[in-house]
């Protein structure tokens, strides 16, 4: 990797972090403005699963204003979890709580199972192909997910790749990672024109085709 690559996916690790901080600080707002017309209407109550349907009516309303430019993380966590249901409709789908490692969370016959989340725009403008960027903290790895999704958005369209622990590893091993100062492993998947994906943060570009769209991993 050149000096210029490194300079180039230093400053998309600093975008992305502005990102996610913009949604924190977003959701922080709203909550707030939910408090005050609360306190402003005592007299109405709230149904108990009101956050529920607040939160779905809020992804609902990101989508459409974002339209093709950005979804972020959230409303592309509920189109991941839609997909899911529908693969498996008899099992309990929904956001993991912190206790829980965050991420996604599922309950079926067979067990529970938990998967890692991380989302990311495309930083190719020429729209010519997708090319993604992540941090993966050893922790995550460490503590063994059942699976980890990464969900690009790029030109009005979610991709989504999933791995199973095994094969994070593999990739990892494959491809010589070493965590950085922050333990946290960088990946950065191109997704080309005929579907191939490769891993590409490295010497050498991976194949990891088997990923794409592998809803396998859930089980």
């Amino acid at each position: 990797m050149t000096a210029s690559d490194s300079i180039i996916l230093e400053m998309f690790s600093r975008l992305q972090k502005c990102e996610n901080n913009i949604e924190k600080l977003t959701r922080e707002v709203e909550s707030l403005k939910k408090s005050v017309l609360k306190s402003e209407n005592p007299k109405h109550s709230r149904p108990e699963n009101e956050d529920e349907v607040l939160n779905k009516d809020d992804s609902k309303a990101e989508m459409e204003d974002n339209g093709d430019n950005l979804l972020t993380r959230s409303p592309a966590r509920e189109l991941i979890m839609e997909k899911m249901r529908q693969l498996k409709p008899s099992a309990i789908i929904r956001v993991a709580n912190r206790s829980e490692g965050s991420g996604i969370y599922m309950s079926d016959s067979k067990g529970v199972k938990k998967f890692k989340l991380y989302h990311s725009r495309s930083y190719d403008l020429s729209l010519d192909k997708v090319i993604s960027w992540s941090g993966v903290m050893k922790d995550d790895v460490d503590n063994k997910y059942d699976g980890y999704i990464f969900s690009i958005w790029c030109g009005g369209q979610l991709y989504t790749l999933l791995f199973t622990h095994q094969q994070l590893k593999d990739l990892i091993a494959d491809t010589n990672k070493i965590c950085d100062t922050q333990d946290k492993y960088h990946f950065s998947f191109t997704i080309k024109p005929d579907l191939k994906v490769f891993e590409t943060r490295g010497p050498a570009q991976v194949d990891v085709t088997y990923s794409f769209n592998n809803y396998q991993v859930i089980g």
